[in-house]
């Protein structure tokens, strides 16, 4: 049975009492680079495949298979395998009704309402291989059980990795105002990984890593001109000065009084001038690109799409893109994960997903990693924005959030009085 040290408290829950080191979450074993006897593992891999999936324009079997494909393709048969090994103690996870609802979703429903919908406009079938293998992969990922020092390398590798493909492709843009790519076929896929570096390293590396990989991914993520990526990285700052006034009387509550005031303020001048509520929008809409200013009407549709029918709330439509500019049905993405996910499985699949995602947010508070807690809530922000659920570094912060939680949950809190004793 693996320990876990409690006694920790801070922005990152990783000092006694401070803003250093790593963050002990789901166990005792921290990650160390100097400890990493054989740095070749299966983490390893799944660190490049997370590092390099963004680079979509660089798949050269099929256009769907890269070197992140690959890295997964090579690690699944590992996963199964250890989970063999291992035994039945690893199955424990498999008797939550969550994951058991999340397994009959995608790998039942999804088929069977994608095959009584084939006439659907913007039905997709071959979607079902992508998410039965996210879903296969998520999987023997929560069962494999990491501790901090395997989701540590997790990271390192992904950061390391990630890092490496931006260089090579060269950080630049070619004319003022241009949207940063780097090897992805769209910017929004890139700032969503920069996002996924920022929530791993802030949680599992150590601060003397970890605070250089999260600001390299905010100068690439900016360059991508992404507007939801900006609005997450905002939010994951005002999150982490409001949870860390939570438990601080002084100090950073003022911090907490002067973002509620700003964002009053700026409320009521959105609300009393119609020139500047022109301007956030025409800035909202610039930022869409080549989606021209159809953010919002893509999520109406794609709610459409969503109540369309007793069967479309229960069980989706099936795989494939429901919403649309002008109407619903037009084959486009919500570009919202929430939405899509519902149009695919149903309300009631992003719902068990969402609420395990906000579960570990509380759960990162209570335990005093605001700063992971801040991260994860800018991560779950843009997901609201971009559909994510396509991409593997989803479901493996949704690992993340079902197995930390679970292991936070079983060991009470100290005090931060307590803890700063011990």
């Amino acid at each position: 049975m693996r320990s876990y040290n409690t006694g920790t408290t801070g922005w990152t829950g990783g000092g006694r009492g401070g803003f250093r080191g790593a963050n002990p979450g789901i166990g005792a074993r921290r990650f160390s680079v100097l400890r990493m006897a054989n740095p070749f593992t299966v983490e390893a891999l799944i660190g490049v495949g997370l590092g390099t999936a963004y680079m979509t324009s660089t798949r050269f079997l099929f256009n769907y298979i890269g070197v992140s494909e690959i890295c997964f393709l090579v690690v699944i048969p590992i996963l199964i395998g250890k989970m063999f090994w291992k035994g039945s103690s690893t199955l424990r996870i498999l008797s939550r009704a969550d994951i058991i609802y999340i397994v009959f979703s995608v790998w039942l429903i999804l088929p069977i309402a994608t095959l009584t919908s084939l006439d659907t406009p913007g039905i997709y079938p071959i979607d079902i291989i992508i998410y039965s293998g996210q879903l296969l992969f998520f999987l023997l990922l929560c069962l494999d059980t990491p501790d901090d020092a395997a989701f540590g390398r997790v990271a390192f590798f992904m950061a390391i990795s990630f890092g490496v493909a931006i260089l090579t492709n060269g950080i630049s843009v070619e004319e003022e105002g241009a949207r940063f790519f780097a090897q992805s076929s769209n910017p929004n896929q890139l700032a969503v990984y920069c996002f996924g570096v920022m929530v791993l390293a802030g949680r599992f590396l150590p601060l003397s890593l970890g605070l250089p990989v999260i600001a390299g991914a905010v100068y690439v993520g900016a360059l991508t001109r992404s507007a939801a990526f900006v609005l997450g990285s905002l939010t994951s700052v005002v999150a982490i000065a409001w949870f860390a006034s939570l438990h601080r009387k002084r100090g950073l509550a003022t911090i907490a009084l002067a973002t509620s005031v700003v964002a009053v303020v700026g409320l009521f001048l959105l609300l009393a001038s119609e020139d500047l509520r022109q301007k956030v929008v025409g800035i909202w809409i610039k930022s869409d690109g080549g989606e021209k200013g159809a953010r919002f009407p893509l999520m109406i549709n794609g709610l459409k799409a969503v109540f369309s029918s007793p069967k479309s709330i229960v069980v989706g439509n099936g795989a494939g893109a429901f919403s649309g500019i002008s109407a619903p049905f037009e084959a486009w993405e919500a570009h919202n994960t929430v939405v899509d996910l519902a149009t695919i499985c149903g309300i009631f699949l992003p719902g068990v997903i969402y609420w395990n995602l906000v579960r570990y947010v509380i759960r990162l508070i209570s335990a005093r990693h605001y700063l992971s807690a801040g991260l994860t809530t800018g991560f779950i922000i843009m997901s609201i924005f971009h559909f994510i659920a396509r991409h593997f570094i989803f479901w493996v912060i949704l690992c993340l959030a079902v197995v930390d939680a679970d292991e936070m949950k079983r060991v009470p809190v100290l005090s931060s009085r307590r803890a700063r004793e011990g």
